[in-house]
């Protein structure tokens, strides 16, 4: 899936071009008053952002729990969903609750694979030393 160029000729990710068309499955006039009703960068629709996180996931599904998140992350379904009443706000906390925790779970994996990286090379210079020692030694 590609980029789009947006009015700008910034390129816009699919992710940004799905939340332009929730936005006006919603009826939403403008990118700016979207923002600034989800409590969202007033610019992240015109931005050339290619990724989105759940800095941007969660007040978006806490204003407009009818919005369908396996749409803004997969493009499956219908931008909003139809029938989605006040009672049924659980299914938003649940998936904004998801989000969190894959983000959180996300930021762990990157620190290990930071440290595990960091050993590694740690590793290899101390058989770059071991190998060049032994290679001293049978020259002697």
């Amino acid at each position: 899936m590609g980029a789009k160029k947006n009015e700008t000729g910034k390129s816009k990710s699919i992710y940004i071009d799905r939340l332009d068309k929730i936005r006006k499955a919603l009826g939403i006039k403008t990118a700016a008053t979207f923002c600034m009703e989800a409590n969202i960068d007033k610019n992240l629709l015109s931005s050339g952002q290619k990724e989105l996180t759940t800095r941007h996931l969660v007040p978006i599904l806490t204003k407009f729990p009818q919005v369908n998140p396996y749409y803004i992350l997969l493009g499956i379904g219908e931008p909003v969903i139809e029938g989605f009443g006040k009672d049924d706000s659980f299914v938003a906390k649940y998936v904004i609750n998801e989000l969190q925790n894959v983000q959180m779970e996300v930021r762990t994996l990157i620190t290990e694979n930071t440290k595990l990286k960091c050993q590694l090379e740690r590793q290899g210079r101390k058989r770059k030393q071991s190998d060049a020692k032994s290679t001293d030694k049978q020259k002697d």
